[in-house]
């Protein structure tokens, strides 16, 4: 159907192989509105993710309400553009090199 609907479609929709669908947003503002949707006691969206906590953790890939809101108020200074700058001044060079050489 997304291909029907062109490529100015924000949304692709697929299913997985367990039967289980799948939404991926491709619009950058829908992504800010899902980010930044109402959150704490009564979270505007779900991420469903609990089954991946025996793999990675509680963190905010899987926490939901105000757990997630907790964590990303922690580690939010962290993601400061100069920061940012900085960590991948460092990492780029190495990751380049190692595939180069």
């Amino acid at each position: 159907w997304w291909k029907e609907a062109g490529e100015a479609t924000p949304l692709i929709r697929y299913s997985q192989p367990i039967g289980s669908h799948s939404v991926v947003v491709l619009d950058a503002d829908i992504v800010k509105d899902i980010l930044f949707a109402r959150y704490g006691t009564n979270p505007q969206y779900l991420k469903k993710l609990k089954g991946l906590i025996p793999l990675i953790g509680k963190g905010l890939v899987t926490l939901e309400g105000e757990d997630w809101q907790r964590h990303r108020r922690i580690i939010h200074p962290s993601f400061q553009p100069k920061f940012v700058k900085e960590s991948l001044d460092l990492v780029v060079p190495r990751t380049v090199d190692k595939f180069i050489t």
